[in-house]
């Protein structure tokens, strides 16, 4: 064997290793204030009032006997999740493995996404409500009109380089009307890789799904 075939034989696994060690610390990874542990319970505090980008504060429904009839509308639950996958490269060897990391802050999670490693960000926001009782006084016994019962409205996160078009909001057979899809924020990517702005929002998963039932007030 020729020295110079030799040599290349002999320094191969060196530059291999150089290589690797260049790739790993070229990596750099921040997911600051992310969570590898999903999270429990709601995700948002009790008082916070996103919920209202979707949902109205108040319902009102006519009826001939109470007049204008206008609920509460009370949340029993408000949970927002965020996630995303931190994908290893090849050069990770025997350490390679994507990791979910999960966030509550919305301006965190957007930042992580700065990072080489980040792959398909995903959220999903679950509002579950139902109404309160009625603001007027007391009536007479009679069959009130249609309302909304319990129910869940379940949206997904979008994520896109464009802020979601308005759209109509969605009727039911009650008087609750629902938001099909709705912006949330805007971020500054400020990644050669990615578009200059990126835009998050959330759209239904699905159709809603909205009981209708009779106003409880004018029962006896």
């Amino acid at each position: 064997m020729r020295p110079a075939a030799r040599f290349a034989l002999l320094a191969a696994p060196l530059v291999f290793a150089i290589v690797i060690l260049m790739l790993n610390l070229g990596e750099k990874d921040y997911y600051e204030r992310g969570s590898l542990a999903p999270p429990r319970g709601d995700t948002v505090a009790p008082d916070d009032k996103e919920f209202l980008r979707l949902l109205p504060e108040t319902v009102a429904h006519p009826c001939p006997v109470c007049g204008d009839c206008t609920h509460p509308l009370v949340i029993l639950q408000n949970r927002r999740e965020l996630r995303i996958r931190d994908h290893d490269g090849w050069y990770k060897l025997f350490w390679a493995g994507d990791e979910t990391y999960h966030y509550d802050d919305p301006a965190a999670f957007a930042a992580s996404l700065r990072n080489s490693t980040a792959r398909d960000p995903q959220g999903a926001w679950t509002i579950r409500a139902r109404l309160g009782p009625p603001t007027h006084g007391a009536c007479p016994p009679h069959t009130c009109t249609l309302v909304p019962g319990e129910f869940t409205l379940r949206y997904e996160l979008v994520v896109s380089s464009s802020r979601i078009p308005p759209q109509p909001p969605l009727r039911t057979d009650t008087p609750l009307v629902v938001l099909p899809a709705v912006d949330w924020f805007s971020f500054y990517a400020d990644r050669p890789r990615m578009p200059y702005m990126l835009f998050f929002g959330w759209r239904l998963a699905g159709p809603p799904a909205i009981p209708a039932v009779h106003c409880a007030c004018g029962k006896p």
